[in-house]
C-alpha cells in the first residue's frame, strides 16, 4: 500500500497495489481520514470478487495507517498490518514508484490536454486504467489486468485522453426533435461500464 499522494498540492488520493500482480488501484479523497474507511470497503470487495482475504497490509507509519478504528477491523479480520520503520520511504519502494508514475502520467496527460487540474480525479482514473493494462518488467513483462483477472485484455475501447467525441444522448433528450449527440471531451474510463466525457457546452461531466 502507498502512502497518501498529493497532486498541485491540496488534493489527494490513496493507492492500494496488489503485490502479485502488481495492479493497482486509486481513490481520491478529501481528507486523509478518510483512508480507513477506504481499506475496510476494499478489503470486503477483494473478498467478494475473488473470493480471497486480505492477508497483511504493508504501510508507513502515518497515523492514516495507525489508529484505533483500523487497527480493531484489521485485528478482526487477522489482517497483518506491517508498517516500515520511521523515515525509511526506500524500503517502500515499489509503493514510491507507483506513486511517481502516476502523478507522472496524471500530470502529463493534464498538461498535454491544456486541462486544469480541476478534472485530476479523472485523469488519475485515467492514468491508473493504462497502466494496469501496459506490460510491467517488474513481473517478467506481464500485464498486471491479466495477472490479476487471469484473462486476456480488450484494447478496443481505449481512446486518446481529451479527444473529441460525440456521445449518443437521445436516452436523455427532452423531446424527439432534440440533438441526439454533443460535443464532448473524453476523460477516461469510470468504475463501472461507460465513458466519461467533459460536455464543451455545460462543463459538466457525464457517464455515457
Amino acid at each position: 500500500m502507498s502512502p497518501i499522494a498529493s497532486i498541485s498540492g491540496c488534493h489527494y488520493y490513496l493507492v492500494i497495489r496488489d503485490d502479485f500482480s502488481h495492479f493497482c488501484y486509486t481513490f481520491p479523497i478529501g481528507h486523509k481520514s478518510d483512508v480507513a474507511n477506504h481499506i475496510v470497503n476494499f478489503c470486503a470487495y477483494a473478498q467478494t470478487q475473488s473470493n480471497l482475504s486480505v492477508r497483511a497490509i504493508q504501510a508507513d507509519n502515518g497515523t492514516k495507517f495507525i489508529n484505533k478504528s483500523l487497527g480493531s477491523f484489521l485485528a478482526s479480520r487477522g489482517v497483518h498490518l506491517c508498517l516500515l520503520c520511521p523515515y525509511t520511504s526506500p524500503s517502500n519502494g515499489k509503493a514510491e514508484r507507483d506513486l511517481r508514475t502516476l502523478n507522472n502520467v496524471t500530470c502529463t496527460l493534464l498538461i498535454h490536454s491544456y486541462m486544469t487540474a480541476i478534472y485530476w480525479a479523472q485523469t488519475l482514473t485515467t492514468a491508473t486504467y493504462f497502466l494496469n493494462r501496459r506490460p510491467c518488467s517488474a513481473i517478467q513483462n506481464d500485464i498486471p489486468y491479466r495477472l490479476l483477472h487471469s484473462k486476456p485484455l480488450e484494447y478496443s475501447n481505449m481512446h486518446i485522453f481529451s479527444c473529441l467525441c460525440y456521445p449518443n444522448t437521445s436516452a436523455t433528450a427532452s423531446h424527439k426533435l432534440a440533438p441526439r449527440s454533443t460535443v464532448c471531451v473524453f476523460l477516461g474510463y469510470p468504475s463501472h461500464k461507460g465513458y466519461c466525457c467533459l460536455d464543451l457546452s455545460t462543463r459538466k461531466v457525464f457517464i455515457f
